[in-house]
């Protein structure tokens, strides 16, 4: 098969201009020439050069990064091509053998018929008359398990030929996300799933592509449900597409309804992409079908250009939208520009995103929260904060709007936002006021004797809480400590003269605390400048899942990633009533859902509550010891009786009635005489 220089750049597992120093250096004349040219030339006039002799050159030189060339060489030769400009059947066979694990060029009838009857998915994907002995499939059938081998499975070898679909205007055309803007939507749709088990519903075909290449291959309890509309059915390539989602474990269906704009019947999320480019008037007319096609217990997730969801240029268009939408009791729940570089050749092209809910499907608010994304560097913190935040707005749980730390911007009242001519995000994130008589019954119902100790009173007035982001905590309430970095291997000192290191692990539960110690001798030759904690001082760890502990002695090291945060007195012009508390910094901190701190918002105290927030402690650590204590005689009692039960010398007797949670013993019982006695 011919392949071009980009080819074998790809196959050596290297950069373009390698494969042109590798031709010029190893010319004609050297010990190891560059293979010749073929004659024929590729698309575009580009060189080809034959597969055999490129694979046979890279095994005798030992150039390029990739050991298993000769194994992978279909998925970067001619024959990728090839088989994508046959999607229909190129992706049938690709979902059989992925049903059958089988190669092709095996399966007997039997064994066809078989995997088919047991597919369980729509006709239009996979026929129940499929005939491999048939010339347009029989033919296909050594390139395709050729492929599979390269390929290590039929699903990854199937998102290779989705992957390589040519552009067309009439079918589903392939975007060019970049590899940062398939793993935001990716991180979006996983989340999203998490929070709620609706069936997703791509509505165009784009949205459908978005979905082939975001979709990775399902794991145990990570299967998503699809329901695929009949328009995105009606192509070779949208097929292609739903059979890569089928390959990768997730469970596809059709719709039964007609209209192409029509969703299933049921609750479902419907997922709109409106293509790059899309002028405002076109992307408005596209985006009205969208709304009237979403039900009362639909939710919808539109992407689309920020031209017309977000910019003063598509302000006309987006209040006409938005005020039929609510007269049709839709409500917009999240509007956020995303940021840049989401495509791969294009950075003209900006998207923002929309969340929509029907009436029914998400508690009734006044507020939206909006979000400035446009700046934000597309890391993975930045990723899961973003995603985040779509997912707590998609759940509709007003008190999360309040609570969760959104990564730019917050809520605020939908009908200022909507009417404004841009939707940007409000300078500070909107809080509620808290009413302290609610939350001291909470606490009561929660655990009744904590708060008889604490004999809590609350005001009849409610209160705004003072949340500020992390930047201004460090700058203004406080000082932001990095940890050290020990070698592990000096880290299993035990004894006097040594001192406990405190890392992720530790504060995460995995290490008992003070089980890592470090010579203090050992320490001053490593590093003789060591800070050590000072009693109050939060430890805590972003990367890898927010985690906070107080440290209530002080002395200890931290281990980076691990940092420390030292409450002080505030700075500057900030108001000075408010102080950060190390125990509600703490318990913010493992709140969080994401690791990027810009999202983060932690709460300040009165200053006349820092008392009243140790003693809190103090309980809760006595409480808690209590309940320890008991749930350790329980275990014992429990594997006591175990120990009884299972060497045959005690049985148990009847069930004992409850009374109003009291264990009590009734007159039967009494009669019935000990148990003890009934031990043999």
């Amino acid at each position: 098969m011919p392949m071009n220089m980009s080819d074998i750049a790809r196959l050596a597992g290297v950069k373009r201009p390698v494969v042109s120093m590798w031709r010029t250096r190893h010319g004609q004349g050297a010990r190891h020439p560059f293979p010749t040219p073929l004659r024929e030339r590729g698309d575009r006039g580009a060189v080809l050069f034959e597969d055999r002799e490129i694979l046979e050159w890279l095994r005798t030189t030992g150039l390029g990064n990739n050991r298993e060339a000769a194994a992978e060489q279909p998925l970067h030769s001619e024959m990728l091509l090839e088989l994508a400009s046959n999607p229909d059947p190129t992706s049938s066979l690709l979902l059989l053998q992925h049903l059958t694990q089988q190669p092709l060029q095996d399966l007997t009838p039997k064994e066809t018929d078989e995997a088919l009857l047991m597919a369980q998915l729509p006709p239009a994907l996979l026929p129940p008359e499929l005939d491999l002995t048939a010339p347009e499939y029989a033919a296909l059938l050594p390139a395709v398990d050729s492929l599979t081998e390269a390929a290590y499975s039929p699903e990854h070898a199937l998102a290779r030929v989705v992957a390589a679909f040519p552009r067309t205007s009439d079918d589903c055309a392939r975007l060019a996300f970049s590899p940062a803007g398939q793993a935001l939507f990716r991180a979006v749709l996983d989340e999203v799933r998490a929070e709620t088990a609706l069936p997703v519903v791509p509505v165009e075909p784009e949205a459908l592509t978005l979905l082939a290449q975001t979709s990775a291959t399902s794991e145990s309890g990570t299967a998503r449900s699809f329901t695929a509309l009949q328009p995105t059915l009606r192509t070779a390539h949208g097929r292609a597409a739903w059979r890569l989602l089928a390959a990768q474990g997730h469970v596809v269906s059709a719709s039964s309804e007609s209209d192409g704009d029509a969703l299933p019947s049921g609750a479902c999320l419907a997922l709109s992409l409106l293509a790059e480019g899309t002028s405002p008037t076109t992307a408005a007319t596209r985006l009205d079908e969208i709304l009237l096609a979403v039900g009362p217990e639909d939710r919808a997730l539109v992407i689309g250009p920020t031209s017309l969801l977000t910019n003063e240029a598509g302000a006309a268009h987006r209040r006409e939208l938005l005020a039929n939408a609510n007269a049709s009791g839709i409500t917009l729940r999240y509007a956020a520009r995303l940021p840049k570089n989401l495509f791969l050749r294009s950075t003209r092209h900006r998207l923002a995103v929309w969340v929509l809910a029907g009436q029914d499907s998400v508690a009734p608010t006044d507020a939206v929260v909006t979000a400035d994304h446009g700046d934000a560097r597309l890391d993975a913190a930045a990723v899961q904060a973003i995603a985040a935040d779509i997912a707590v707005v998609m759940t509709g749980d007003e008190s999360a709007l309040v609570t969760h730390a959104f990564r730019a911007g917050g809520p605020q009242r939908r009908d200022r936002a909507q009417i404004a001519a841009e939707i940007t995000a409000p300078l500070r994130a909107a809080s509620t006021r808290v009413l302290g008589s609610d939350l001291l019954a909470e606490a009561l119902n929660a655990d009744a004797d904590l708060v008889a100790t604490l004999n809590p009173t609350a005001d009849r007035r409610a209160e705004q809480e003072s949340r500020v982001t992390w930047a201004e905590l460090a700058a203004d309430y406080g000082r932001d400590l990095p940890g050290i970095r020990l070698p592990v291997a000096d880290l299993q000192e035990s004894g006097p003269g040594t001192v406990a290191a405190i890392g992720p692990e530790e504060l995460r539960g995995v290490a008992a605390w003070g089980a890592r110690r470090i010579d203090r001798l050992r320490l001053e030759g490593l590093t003789p400048r060591a800070r050590f904690t000072q009693p109050k001082d939060v430890i805590y760890v972003a990367s890898g899942g927010p985690a906070a502990v107080v440290d209530d002695d002080g002395g200890h090291l931290v281990l980076a990633p691990a940092r420390i945060f030292r409450a002080g007195l505030p700075q500057g012009s900030v108001a000075r009533q408010w102080r950060a508390l190390p125990a509600v910094v703490a318990a913010d901190i493992a709140t969080q859902r994401v690791p990027d701190k810009d999202a983060w918002r932690i709460r300040l105290a009165p200053r006349d509550r820092a008392e009243d927030v140790e003693r809190l402690r103090r309980e809760a650590a006595t409480r808690r010891a209590e309940l320890q204590g008991s749930l350790d005689r329980l275990n014992h009692a429990e594997q006591s009786l175990l120990q009884a039960l299972a060497s045959g010398t005690a049985r148990l007797g009847p069930p004992q009635e409850h009374d109003d949670a009291l264990i009590t013993t009734t007159s039967e019982d009494q009669t019935a005489g000990d148990p003890a006695e009934e031990v043999q």
